[in-house]
């Protein structure tokens, strides 16, 4: 394929791969939101790994700076790779839903980060890796109640951080 052609091709796929990215994002918020909301009657467990139950280990949003695509797409890719992590501890969860929640992250997203190294490797050649400061507990070693909430309680976090960074991408 000529460089020119190519060039253009990329130049088509952008908005629109941007804007699929964006919509996964909101509707995996949904998803977990949702989800929390199913499981909000549940009595409360004691604090994970040290966090309180409300906060999680964000403590409020942290501002990642965007200057362009591909800062977008290598912060995504270990935003991805964190959720695909935590999705597949539920596998341990005393919930099928929960299971199948966690299922269907680890699908989708694995799906995605492959997506998005194709494009970091096509279009960013050489582009180095972002450094990523975690957003989610270690969920390895809970269990029962404690595993689902925990999980629940930091993936809307994390989901919610992923929504914003999409919604700045359609700015730069």
């Amino acid at each position: 394929m000529e460089a020119g052609h190519l060039q253009e091709r990329r130049s088509e796929m952008r908005p629109s791969t941007t804007a699929a990215i964006a919509a996964g994002a909101l509707l995996a918020a949904a998803a977990v939101g949702g989800a929390a909301l199913a499981t909000a009657h549940h009595q409360p467990t004691a604090t994970a790994a040290g966090w309180p139950q409300t906060g999680g280990p964000m403590g409020g949003m942290r501002r990642v700076t965007l200057n362009n695509e591909t800062d977008y797409l290598t912060q995504m890719v270990p935003h991805h790779q964190e959720a695909v992590e935590a999705a597949g501890q539920l596998q341990r969860s005393g919930r099928a839903e929960m299971r199948a929640l966690g299922a269907s992250i680890v699908k989708t997203q694995t799906a995605e980060i492959a997506t998005m190294k194709a494009w970091l490797a096509t279009w960013y050649p050489g582009r180095a890796a972002a450094s990523y400061r975690p957003m989610m507990r270690d969920l390895s070693k809970l269990s029962g109640d404690a595993l689902d909430r925990t999980f629940l309680e930091d993936m809307i976090g994390h989901h919610m951080a992923a929504v914003m960074m999409s919604s700045r991408c359609s700015s730069i």
